[in-house]
């Protein structure tokens, strides 16, 4: 699983995450690190050879790093999440029909719409199996299921177009 960070302006791609070899790719370099929770909101990280003790707290906008004096604003999100999100926001505005694609290769597990229904934001349209894994891809936007491109148990490609709805 690919981790997106942001930190500021900054941007940070963590991947292939191994805790029990003390192994991540951090922006593509493997490094070697070890990751401890010490008590409380105190943390102990030591990446490439270099200690840092941080605090760590969680809130609904994401993570504050605090090391020594300095906060940080951390936001964290895998990859797929990043993906969803940028689907959503690419049709959120538009008028007229919106098309739902997949985010992801997967099979169709459960298609929770019937054509004519009025779904609103949010609302489940497909769920699809990837990996393992279910991922819901919910509406972008308030409208009417217009058309079922896909049936349950349907194998789709990434892109592959799902939905279309009419707001």
């Amino acid at each position: 699983m690919r981790y997106l960070v942001r930190i500021g302006e900054q941007k940070i791609t963590l991947s292939e995450i191994d805790r029990s070899q003390g192994k991540a790719r951090l922006n593509g370099q493997v490094v070697d690190f070890d990751f401890q929770h010490v008590r409380g909101s105190l943390y102990s990280l030591i990446i490439a050879g270099r200690s840092f003790a941080a605090h760590l707290e969680r809130d609904e906008q994401g993570i504050e790093l605090g090391h020594g004096p300095n906060w940080l604003r951390l936001e964290v999100e895998d990859e797929r999440a990043a993906i969803l999100k940028q689907l959503a926001r690419s049709e959120a505005g538009t008028v007229g029909t919106v098309d739902i694609k997949a985010p992801m290769p997967g099979l169709v597990v459960r298609l929770p719409v019937q054509k004519g229904e009025p779904v609103k934001k949010g609302q489940s349209l497909v769920v699809i199996e990837a990996m393992k894994m279910e991922n819901d891809i919910k509406s972008p936007v308030d409208g009417t299921v217009a058309a079922l491109h896909i049936t349950e148990r349907t194998a789709v490609e990434k892109n592959a177009r799902l939905i279309t709805l009419a707001t």
